[in-house]
């Protein structure tokens, strides 16, 4: 097994401030560098190392966990250079799912949820100006960090607030409220199948909202989240 194992390298300090600690180790490279972005496997043999593309120099695509520590920086780089908007967004709204399950894993539950009620405050407040952030990634992640470190009635939370601001109309040709509702589904047959979620005082609403959106769009859904559906009812 020692035969496989990877070499021992000092990783060096990336581009958007990340320094990874001595036993830290890479599946790959990855190019920050404006306007090239791009990245590949295996980690090369030594560093510094160049991107064949702009030559610049590129950064160590991290191994867990060292990779979760560094997305938080390496987002808040790329949001800045975007300085809002478009992809900016998109950025912003990782950003805050990293920032939560980053308080979580600290164990600052007060903390953790201070800024799950920002971002949901501020998710709601970005659907209104940009229609193609529904901000289902962002939501499902912090429902999935919620439900990994015990905290259902956050986990619960997030989900009424965002079943509330769901949209299932027009599902069938809109591939914003559909991929939303989708999502949002599936978190919420998630947490029906969590343990700690399906004996909590919320799981009553949470699986009412579930028939409810599966109803909506059950023609949209596919077969696997269909079936899991089904089983609710």
């Amino acid at each position: 097994m020692a035969l496989f194992a990877k070499r021992a390298v000092q990783l060096p300090v990336t581009s958007y401030g990340y320094a990874p600690p001595t036993e830290a180790t890479a599946r790959g490279w990855q190019c920050n560098n404006y306007d090239c972005g791009t990245g590949d496997e295996p980690a090369p043999r030594s560093w510094p190392f160049h991107c064949p593309l702009c030559g610049g120099l590129a950064d160590p695509d991290f191994d867990e966990p060292w990779h979760e520590e560094a997305r938080g920086p390496r987002l808040q780089v790329l949001l800045n250079r975007e300085n809002g908007g478009g992809a900016g967004h998109v950025y912003e709204a990782a950003l805050w799912a990293w920032s939560y399950g980053r308080a979580l894993a600290a164990g600052n539950i007060p903390e953790s949820e201070q800024i799950r009620a920002q971002a949901s405050a501020w998710l709601t407040q970005i659907a209104l100006t940009d229609p193609y952030l529904h901000g289902s990634a962002t939501r499902q992640e912090i429902v999935s960090h919620a439900l990994t470190y015990g905290q259902v009635e956050a986990a619960a939370g997030e989900l009424r607030a965002w079943h509330a601001q769901a949209d299932t109309s027009n599902v069938a040709d809109s591939s914003v409220n559909r991929s939303n509702c989708i999502a949002l589904l599936h978190s919420e047959l998630r947490f029906l199948e969590d343990a700690r979620g399906a004996y909590s005082p919320a799981a009553a609403q949470v699986a009412a909202d579930a028939r409810n959106l599966g109803a909506a769009i059950q023609r949209e859904l596919p077969l696997d989240l269909q079936q899991r559906w089904g089983r609710l009812r």
